[in-house]
This record gives structure tokens, sequence and C-alpha cells, in this order.
């Protein structure tokens, strides 16, 4: 852990309290959208605003910040979805789309201790997007014994995929 401590000093100064989170920061920085942007001026905004953020441009109450930003742009994102290797970009807010995903599902959350120092002490998140099992054999995957495209609203056991559990 002291090896791990000397290479991220920031982020055991965060976990300490001694240092503010970088999106206290990303709170304070001012960016000006409305919404009627494309995805990719929304893009080009976010970016200037990382930059002011890394030159410590802060403003003490804006109006709008990049984390407004980063919504509008997932947002975006989900309205022309291209999240699985099919990207029919479907707007996923009026329907599932090829792949039939309804919604995705934070399945773990943690503080991660990983053997890579670039990433220890990185916050992640898991998600399960749900992805039908009729999506396996046209990716180029075989069938896996047990799995059933026939179950696509569950087993049973509370798992959408049709997926055996592993008990």
């Amino acid at each position: 852990m002291k090896k791990r401590r000397g290479q991220c000093t920031y982020y055991f100064s965060v976990l300490e309290g001694r240092e503010e989170p970088n999106f206290f920061h990303a709170k304070r920085v001012e960016v000006e959208f409305s919404g009627r942007e494309t995805l990719e001026e929304l893009l080009e905004l976010h970016n200037e605003g990382l930059d002011r953020l890394r030159e410590n441009d802060f403003t003490e109450k804006p109006e709008k910040n990049p984390l407004g930003l980063k919504a509008e742009i997932a947002k975006r994102t989900l309205e022309a979805c291209e999240l699985c290797e099919f990207k029919c970009r479907v707007n996923r807010f009026e329907s599932p789309g090829y792949c039939r995903v309804r919604e995705s599902l934070v399945t773990s959350n943690f503080l991660h201790l990983g053997e890579e120092p670039e990433l220890v002490l990185s916050y992640t998140t898991f998600f399960r997007l749900q992805l039908q099992v009729r999506l396996l054999p046209e990716l180029g995957h075989k069938p896996v014994p047990g799995w059933s495209s026939a179950q696509p609203e569950g087993n049973g056991r509370g798992d959408k995929l049709g997926v055996p559990s592993r008990r």
C-alpha cells in the first residue's frame, strides 16, 4: 500500500479529505450550451470546458457546467445509439433497437485497487446492458450450452439474459 500511496498521492489526499475531487472543481467551470447544438458541437464545448478546468478557470456559481454538458452528451448518444456492435442508431428513448436492450443497470461499483499502477484507486462502475442472446451467432460466437434466447424476460432467477446461474 505504501508503494501505491507514493504513486497516487492525489487520490489518497482526496480519500483523506485533504483535497477536493475533480468533479467539485468541474462544477465551478462555466460552459455555455443551449441544448440545440449538434453532438459534435457539444463534444467541442466539452473539450473547451476541460481546458478551462485544467487552467483552473473557475466561476463561483456558473449557470451551466461540464457535468450538465456530459448529461446532455449522454442523452444525445442514446438518441442515436451505437453502444453495441450493431450500431443501429435507434433512439433508445423510444425503442430498444436491434440488440433489444431496454435499460442498463449498475451491477456493481467500488473503489478499484487493481494491479496496474495507472488504474489504482479508480472508482469503477460496471453496467449490465442485458444484450439478448440472439446476438451471439451474429457476432461470430458459438452458442453456449444452457443459454436460451427463448427466455427474453428472464429465467426465474432474475437473470434477463436467460443464462443459467453459477451455483
